[in-house]
């Protein structure tokens, strides 16, 4: 094949994956990509991720992280794990989202980054913005996509030997 048809190839591919963007009021589906699950991770299991970011026309942007985890205990304990390590970080408040009549549990960072955690069986989800205000305009739009929002999740100890805990002799 010559240069010239592989990049033909190449922008073919890219413009029909732009091609089927999503639409959800102003908010429109920039990119999506899956992780098949390839290993077994220790408290976590096999975990499979597929990770999406939503746009405005003008540059405000949401991501999107659902993980499929083996079972729901695993999913809580992604997400709880996930939540859990969040508090620890200098300036990390609980916030609640408003959208309609929902009231949606959030962590908000101190350079105002706001993060949602969401279950759903043995699904977890990860929605986060750079801000508070795109997050609750896209929630607006998309309403359902935070279902299962909670403040924080059961997990197991262990995993919060050595980032709460320290070094220690056995």
């Amino acid at each position: 094949m010559t240069l010239s048809f592989k990049r033909m190839i190449i922008t073919g591919a890219a413009a029909a994956i732009c091609g089927q963007a999503l639409a959800y009021g102003s908010w429109q589906e920039q990119y999506k990509y899956q992780v098949p699950a390839s290993q077994n991770l220790r408290g976590y299991g096999a975990v499979s991720t597929e990770s999406a970011t939503w746009i405005t026309p003008g540059s405000a942007n949401v991501r999107v992280m659902t993980f499929a985890c083996a079972n729901d205990k695993k999913a809580s304990t992604l997400i709880g794990k996930f939540l859990a390590d969040l508090t620890l970080s200098t300036g990390v408040k609980d916030i609640q989202i408003k959208v309609g009549d929902k009231t949606i549990p959030a962590k908000q960072t101190s350079s105002d980054a706001v993060f949602v955690g969401c279950l759903d069986g043995m699904t977890a989800k990860i929605i986060s913005s750079d801000s508070l205000s795109a997050l609750t305009d896209f929630l607006q739009a998309k309403p359902d996509i935070a279902s299962g929002a909670v403040k924080s999740a059961p997990y197991p100890a262990f995993l919060d030997r050595f980032d709460r805990y320290g070094w220690g002799a056995y």
